[in-house]
């Protein structure tokens, strides 16, 4: 009878043990998933802004290129 009690009492301890693991590793897990959300956000901004100075840049070059055939037709 002691036995059997001391067996249900340590069953209930480890599984106590086990959700509050399995709690510490939500939180873990949630941490890791909101920092690659906020990393993978950086990165998208980041290449948004690259993008449009890339843009701007072929924007000009394009803009020169056509007014320099421009003025080689008028003359």
């Amino acid at each position: 009878m002691f036995i059997q009690l001391l067996i249900e009492i340590t069953a209930i301890i480890f599984t106590v043990i086990g959700v509050i693991q399995l709690i510490k590793l939500g939180k873990v897990n949630k941490k890791i998933s909101t920092f690659r959300t906020k990393e993978t956000a950086k990165l998208t901004e980041n290449k948004i802004k690259s993008n449009k100075y890339i843009l701007k840049f072929r924007w000009r070059v394009l803009l020169l290129d056509q007014l320099s055939t421009l003025q080689n037709f008028v003359c």
